[in-house]
């Protein structure tokens, strides 16, 4: 399986548009698929590591899947069951659903923005 942490951004020259740079880990295999896969477009950086670039950022750390066609993507996979659960459910419950997802997609973990319980001694 290939991972991709964020690395950087920057900001295209021509079209303007905001590019993520991701550092891309995986077994040697894997590896050499992303490398065949991405062809012209493979980038490394200065330590020889492969890199990745995309214009969608979807959170911090990714997973990569190349498909039959062998293009490399981001495994979006949970962002469309997310979507899809909120999707049918409607209303104030699917907006509940979608926001804790959403978070949980981006690795903030629900706990952290919630505060600490009060615990009181037992009378």
């Amino acid at each position: 399986m290939l991972k991709a942490i964020f690395n950087r951004q920057y900001r295209a020259k021509g079209s303007g548009n905001v590019v993520f740079v991701f550092n891309v880990t995986g077994n040697e295999a894997d590896l050499a698929k992303f490398k065949e896969a991405q062809g012209e477009f493979y980038r490394e950086d200065d330590e020889k590591k492969p890199l990745y670039f995309t214009t969608n950022y979807i959170g911090d750390k990714i997973d990569l899947i190349i498909t039959k066609n062998n293009k490399v993507m981001v495994d979006d996979s949970q962002i469309q069951k997310a979507k899809s659960l909120s999707n049918s459910l409607g209303g104030n419950l699917g907006q509940a659903i979608a926001e804790v997802q959403a978070k949980q997609i981006l690795g903030i973990k629900t706990a952290d923005l919630a505060p600490e319980p009060e615990v009181k001694p037992a009378e």
